[in-house]
């Protein structure tokens, strides 16, 4: 059936009027492989019109493999020139065949198939040459398919099949032209294929803008117009290589510079989508680049956000391009980040954004270098100074009386004197006391250095703030010329690390005791809304806060008074703001509208708190605990401790030493060390895991600062840092001993 037969295509076509003389001619009758190259459609059709005209008044065959639309085309042409394609058709004389379908049955696998392309066209020729009941006739093709090979951008399979065709024309006896349009070679490395084309082809007709030049004068011009054209164009092409070059240096710089950058870099799309963040970037938030990339910013926003909030913060051109927010890191922490945006736009539609990122103690103290004058900078350096002269009045102060009371405890009992009760007593409070002030020294100094290396690390999980907060004030306070109100529920939960919030309640109380004289009660508030967001204050009436130190009474080693009320170091409460921010919150002083000073922490809601009840368990029977730990000084000091307190307790110096022991024992809990000859605790764990499970919670002791240090890389329940407190080791035995026992039987 002839397309003019096809109904809803060809009744869409209409005549195509010819747009010019063809003064190029490709003559049908000649057995010749030619490439016809054309610019305009019409110009095409006018061409096969005219060629296939020849073929068929000479009394030859056509097969014309054409696309749907250039065929469809071809035939109102034909038949508007008053020849009859169908009865053509009938008599074998024209075999028409749509261009698409036909490669679709010459290819297997995505690959041409030389058998199927010669088993097909064999065929077609031998009925186009035959005819019905005549002698055998000349066979004029026109080809397409090459063309849509190029259209497809696959030059490897159209010019093998130019030379399959090439292939076929060795043993048969045919004119073939083939069609393709000067668009498919507008490129510049383009040029290649066109060239490999023309090489594969007897004849190449150039397009109309050429044949339609009418003497040798005209194309004479022509040709010198293009040679200069195309000497222009190498030069350009040369010009834009090496910028092209050059650029992809630059780019090549540029990224090289993102990623390692020490600031995090990340590139945000329009859709919020994670397009790319640098090394920085996931370092700051603990994900590997998998975790991260090619999420959803939403994914990770600490708080209350949707879509919309997030958007208008990176697509927004009103909003200043620096902002902070809070983002989760893999630990579950929000981590309080400064970010700066620059947004790429287009035609007024956001496109995306580049973010650079900081933590937001690095940015302030970077701003606040920066800001400093010389003035300023020689003021820091004196704090500097002072801070080193007062740290080591402060350290000496506690080592001092530490060892004199040591020496004294010493001489009393080499020289079989009988103490008195009272001097002993004295001697153990003040050790007490003193090896408590140095603890809490070195542990701000430690803190201080990893906030300042950007190593400080929180390990969050669901707490009792309220029950964190009484422990504290009992443990800590409970001698203090200043009695401590607190004010707040009886529980508050939220998700925190313990030990590293504890630093945040200590450090606050002790400064307000520190600045306060006055007797009155230092108040202790918790309060917690519908949303979830913590708001706890300590508040004092002592000497305040002057309102020219409060901008940097959270930076490191400014003291509020200077040299007229020294004490500590001036690390206090920047380890405060320091752990608060890493929990995504913010601490700020308050005016009270009274002597003293208030300072509020604000805690984020955070979604994720795992709640855990606290009330403690009615035992029936006695819980063990075992100590496994090789220094015989902690075996021995944990045995009475624990068996005051109501526990029977064992213990062992090693791991293989506790394992014989649980076989006969079965312990509620275990105290762990790590670091111990033969079976260290690692290998302990392991193999208790193995054998029991978790039959029984295991508390490991640590002397690490870090989140990561503390006992993540070994299946422990809980951990206490060394130099422990035995009020807090006592309270946190009996809370988890009591809560194992009570989820047991429930």
């Amino acid at each position: 059936m002839v397309r003019s037969q096809l109904g809803e295509n060809a009744t869409k076509l209409t005549y195509v009027k010819p747009v010019a003389r063809v003064d190029v001619q490709v003559d049908p009758l000649i057995c010749d492989h030619t490439v016809q190259f054309y610019e305009d459609d019409r110009y095409l059709i006018d061409s096969l019109t005219e060629f296939f005209r020849t073929v068929l008044d000479s009394g030859g065959a056509a097969v014309v493999v054409a696309t749907g639309q250039h065929l469809a085309a071809l035939e109102l042409r034909l038949i508007a020139q008053g020849i009859d394609i169908e009865h053509l058709a009938r008599d074998d004389r024209y075999i028409p065949l749509e261009a698409e379908a036909t490669l679709k049955r010459i290819m297997r696998n995505g690959q041409l198939d030389a058998s199927l392309f010669f088993d097909l066209f064999d065929r077609v020729l031998d009925r186009a040459s035959s005819g019905v009941g005549t002698s055998a006739r000349y066979v004029s093709v026109f080809g397409e398919l090459v063309a849509l090979l190029a259209a497809d951008e696959d030059s490897a399979l159209a010019l093998a099949l130019e030379r399959l065709w090439n292939e076929l024309a060795e043993r048969r006896t045919f004119s073939l032209l083939c069609a393709c349009s000067m668009n498919l070679f507008s490129r510049t490395h383009d040029a290649k294929t066109l060239s490999d084309i023309c090489d594969l082809h007897g004849r190449v007709v150039p397009a109309e803008s050429y044949a339609r030049l009418v003497n040798d004068d005209e194309r004479l011009r022509s040709v010198a117009r293009l040679q200069q054209r195309a000497i222009a164009l190498e030069n350009e092409i040369a010009r834009s290589s090496d910028a092209h070059e050059s650029l992809k240096e630059r780019n090549a710089e540029l990224s090289a510079f993102l990623e390692n950058s020490l600031d995090g870099v990340q590139q945000v799309e329009a859709d919020l989508t994670i397009r790319s963040a640098n090394a920085a970037m996931l370092r700051i938030l603990g994900y590997a680049p998998e975790e991260y990339i090619g999420h959803r910013i939403s994914e990770f926003f600490a708080g209350d956000f949707d879509d919309d909030d997030e958007r208008y913060a990176f697509s927004d051109a009103q909003l200043p391009v620096d902002f902070s927010a809070a983002l989760r890191g893999k630990d579950g922490s929000p981590r309080r980040l400064h970010v700066h945006v620059i947004r790429h736009s287009k035609d007024g539609a956001f496109l995306n954004a580049l973010c650079f990122v900081r933590e937001a103690s690095d940015h302030r103290r970077a701003e606040a270098e920066l800001r400093q004058s010389p003035e300023e900078r020689q003021r820091v350096m004196a704090e500097h100074d002072q801070f080193i002269s007062v740290a080591a009045h402060e350290l000496k102060t506690p080592i001092t009386s530490l060892r004199a009371y040591a020496q004294l405890l010493l001489r009393d009992t080499r020289q079989n004197r009988q103490v008195d009760p009272l001097r002993l007593e004295t001697a153990l409070d003040a050790i007490e006391l003193q090896s408590g002030k140095l603890t809490q020294l070195v542990t701000n100094i430690l803190d201080t250095t990893e906030i300042d290396a950007g190593t400080l690390r929180v390990d969050p999980v669901g707490a009792d703030l309220a029950a964190l907060i009484r422990t504290v004030i009992r443990r800590e306070f409970g001698d203090s010329d200043n009695p401590i109100q607190f004010i707040g529920p009886q529980s508050c939960f939220v998700y925190i690390d313990p030990l590293r919030f504890e630093r945040v309640i200590l450090n606050l109380l002790d400064n307000a005791i520190k600045f306060d004289r006055s007797a009155q009660p230092i108040v202790v508030e918790l309060t917690q809304d519908a949303h979830g967001a913590t708001r706890l204050t300590v508040t004092d009436q002592g000497v305040g806060i002057p309102s020219d130190r409060q901008d940097a009474i959270f930076e490191r080693f400014v003291q509020a008074h200077g040299e007229a009320h020294l004490s500590g170091i001036g690390l206090g409460l920047y380890v405060v703001r320091g752990i608060v921010e890493m929990h995504g919150g913010e601490v700020r002083i308050e005016e009270t509208g009274m002597d003293g000073a208030r300072f509020t922490v604000m805690l984020p809601p955070s979604g994720n708190e795992t709640r855990v009840d606290p009330t403690q368990d009615n035992q029936n029977d006695v819980p063990r605990v075992l100590v496994v730990d090789d220094d015989s000084s902690i075996r021995r000091l944990l045995g009475f401790v624990l068996e005051d307190e109501g526990f029977v307790v064992d213990s062992a110096v090693e791991g293989q030493a506790a394992l014989d022991l649980i076989d006969r024992q079965h312990p509620d809990l275990i105290l762990l060390d790590m670091k111990m000859p033969g079976m260290d605790g690692w290998e302990f764990v392991r193999h208790y895991r193995e054998l029991y499970g978790h039959r029984a919670p295991i508390i490991v002791f640590t002397a690490a600062q870090s989140a990561s240090q503390r006992g993540a890389d070994v299946d422990a329940d809980d951990y206490i840092a060394k130099p422990f407190d035995l009020t807090a080791l006592i309270d946190r035995v009996t809370s988890i001993v009591s809560k194992d026992k009570a989820a047991k039987r429930s």
